[in-house]
């Protein structure tokens, strides 16, 4: 696992990070469809229409190709939150950070499903997945300390953190079940709302 994922996307590290983004798809499905021990790396390569070298630059082991290289995000958005923006407000610019990393045409519904039952069918990537995501909330943390001037374990910084990552949890859910047609950043927009609403704001 690289030491850093959250970092600023060039427009060139964007289009690399949609291929390694397309073979991690191609790898939960497989996964989810077969089980994480019943496919090889050439019928991921295969899949997701890459050499097995190509796969091999993008991930060293089958199982980094299931979990994914983690969130990325643009460089002009980041300096925008590192700088304070875009609105001023703490917790409205975090849900904004958040937003853009979801915002993906091929984030569809289908493509969640199968998430879920990749992890169903195996539970045993479950425990790396939880190692990495608190790798990943670890680094998010680190730069909401950058901004705010704290440390990430500014009691302000967790706070930001557990209520961005309560709003994704019920965002996922609803977006999962439901079969309309509705995008997951539509339900995060009316989540985002209803936590405004209970906080009085």
């Amino acid at each position: 696992m690289p030491e850093s994922n959250l970092y600023e996307l060039s427009r060139r590290s964007l289009n690399k990070h949609r291929t390694a983004q397309r073979i991690t798809r191609c790898a939960q499905r497989l996964a989810a469809d077969h089980g994480y021990d019943e496919f090889t790396l050439d019928q991921l390569a295969d899949a997701a229409e890459v050499s097995r070298r190509t796969l091999f630059n993008y991930f060293p082991t089958k199982l980094d190709a299931v979990l994914g290289d983690g969130p990325r995000i643009d460089a002009a958005t980041l300096a925008t939150f590192k700088a304070g923006g875009p609105t001023g407000v703490l917790i409205d610019d975090c849900v904004e950070m958040v937003r853009v990393m979801f915002d993906d045409p091929e984030l569809d519904r289908a493509a969640m499903v199968k998430v879920t039952q990749c992890f169903e069918r195996n539970p045993k990537l479950t425990h790396e997945a939880l190692q990495r995501a608190r790798h990943h909330i670890g680094e998010f943390a680190g730069v909401i300390g950058e901004r705010e001037d704290l440390p990430p374990d500014h009691p302000r910084v967790r706070v930001a953190i557990a209520t961005l990552l309560a709003l994704v949890e019920v965002t996922m859910q609803q977006f999962v079940a439901d079969e309309g047609a509705h995008s997951f950043n539509e339900f995060y927009a009316a989540n985002l709302q209803v936590a405004h609403d209970l906080l009085g704001r």
